[in-house]
């Protein structure tokens, strides 16, 4: 098969620390105008774009939108079970592992 580049639009230089949790239980991420488009994430140059009034709004709007989701899996107890059961689904086969040993201390 032929090896494409990847899609410009697609890309991303950040990181996420939700690995362990995805993995885990069933995970949602939200994403919303909170930052100058095309900005690299976790770099100074986002923090303070985030200070900004515009930022400001785009940051309540997905607060509100994370609210408003999780208002929505409380309140239908239907919804919350089939988002367990999609994740049980998808994740069936392949079972998250730490690479920390049980052991390890600090």
């Amino acid at each position: 098969a032929e090896l494409r580049p990847p899609d410009p639009s697609r890309r991303s230089y950040g990181s996420d620390d939700i690995a362990e949790v995805g993995w885990n239980v069933p995970t949602v991420v939200l994403r919303y105008p909170g930052n100058i488009p095309g900005m690299i994430g976790h770099h100074w140059s986002s923090s303070i774009a985030m200070a900004t009034p515009i930022a400001h709004k785009g940051s309540t709007a997905g607060a509100k939108a994370h609210a408003m989701t999780a208002l929505d899996l409380l309140l239908n107890p239907a919804l919350l079970e089939a988002a367990k059961q999609y994740f049980a689904e998808q994740t069936k086969e392949t079972k998250w592992k730490s690479l920390i040993p049980v052991d390890q201390k600090p």
